[in-house]
């Protein structure tokens, strides 16, 4: 079930770089970049204090809510993140805009330092601010 999903959260990443690039990546002006990025980070600390109720009921659109289950994501962290150990720091941020169904939208990749190892978070924000896609690698 863990892989089928990341298959599924692939894919969807890779739709979203595929149509990027042949967009101008430029953050749509109905986008604050600053207020994307303290979103995006917010969301890390909720995957870090693995409060994945939180993430989905209130951070996450509906699509998001179907597609996954806060256990699924504990399953999804353990699997990624197994002995990373402590966060540490932010090595990158990066705030493109895109749009999916004529609709703008954020998307931040943000690189994750931890104690035993780096993850790079792959988070997509309608304009709602409301998460519509999480990848972790």
């Amino acid at each position: 079930m863990v892989k089928k999903l990341f298959t599924i959260l692939g894919a969807s990443i890779l739709a979203c770089a595929l149509l990027m690039g042949c967009s101008s990546n430029k953050l749509a002006s109905t986008f604050d970049e600053e207020t994307v990025k303290t979103a995006a980070e917010e969301i890390v600390d909720l995957v870090n204090a693995d409060d994945f109720d939180t993430l989905l009921n209130d951070k996450s659109n509906d699509e998001v809510k179907a597609a996954i289950t806060s256990d699924q994501m504990v399953a999804a962290k353990k699997q990624i993140m197994d002995q990373a150990g402590a966060f540490t720091s932010y090595k990158s941020v990066v705030v493109m805009g895109d749009k999916k169904d004529d609709k703008d939208i954020a998307i931040v990749v943000l690189v994750a330092k931890y104690e035993n190892k780096t993850v790079k978070y792959t988070i997509g924000f309608d304009e709602n601010m409301k998460i519509n896609t999480i990848y972790m690698s």
